[in-house]
């Protein structure tokens, strides 16, 4: 596997966070995590979701886009976009992994499968709606 290189945002200590599930909705495919330190609460907000394997809660938010391959290797397991070229699917999705992640390990990790993603100090609208 290629390295893990690329941060999608700026978090110092990302991985002193603990992290839960604030929503999903699988029809807007929007998925929102709420992350705090105890001094700092902030949200990941993921859009474009078409996969995720995460507990409810866990420790750490230090995450990176993984490679390519990575993201493609999810794609093709979906079997969702099989007429579509991976140039292009490489081009509209990433996959976000914890820093700990290894590929193909039997333990579960922290992956998200998403067209976007962003880092906010405020809760997303729909999170808000569902209060």
């Amino acid at each position: 596997m290629d390295t893990l290189t690329e941060r999608p945002w700026d978090l110092p200590n990302g991985a002193s966070y603990s992290c839960c599930i604030l929503s999903y909705a699988r029809g807007h495919t929007h998925l929102e995590i709420e992350i705090s330190n105890g001094d700092n609460t902030k949200y990941l907000i993921f859009e474009g979701v078409e996969y995720f394997s995460i507990p409810n809660v866990w420790k750490g938010a230090d995450f990176m886009v993984a490679p390519q391959n990575e993201c493609l290797k999810i794609i093709h397991w979906l079997q969702r976009y099989t007429d579509i070229p991976d140039e292009y699917l490489a081009s509209k999705f990433r996959l976000f992994v914890l820093a700990s992640f290894v590929p193909e390990s039997s333990l579960p990790q922290v992956a998200i499968l998403a067209q976007s993603a962003g880092l906010s100090d405020q809760k997303s609208d729909y999170a808000l709606s569902k209060e």
